[in-house]
């Protein structure tokens, strides 16, 4: 029998993390800054899929453009 390993796409969010900590937040005061909870950027951070309000506010939060920490955000849902 053949032994095969797939591999998956890693759906962390990696970028969003590094201009977190380049900022110098947790995901507690990022989450505050963006009128969330940790668990929400938590979430963002593992690659679960939030909404573009969302996104856009988190964004907002860092003081960068929502496509330079989420790759997809023009799919994502919402206004």
């Amino acid at each position: 029998m053949q032994n095969t390993t797939h591999q998956f796409p890693d759906p962390r969010n990696h970028k969003l993390q590094s201009v977190r900590e380049g900022h110098g937040l947790t995901q507690t005061r990022l989450a505050a800054l963006a009128g969330t909870t940790p668990t929400r950027i938590c979430q963002a951070e593992a690659g679960i899929l939030c909404r573009k309000e969302m996104a856009r506010r988190i964004a907002d939060a860092l003081g960068v453009d929502p496509v330079e920490v989420f790759e997809n955000f023009n799919e994502l849902k919402g206004a």
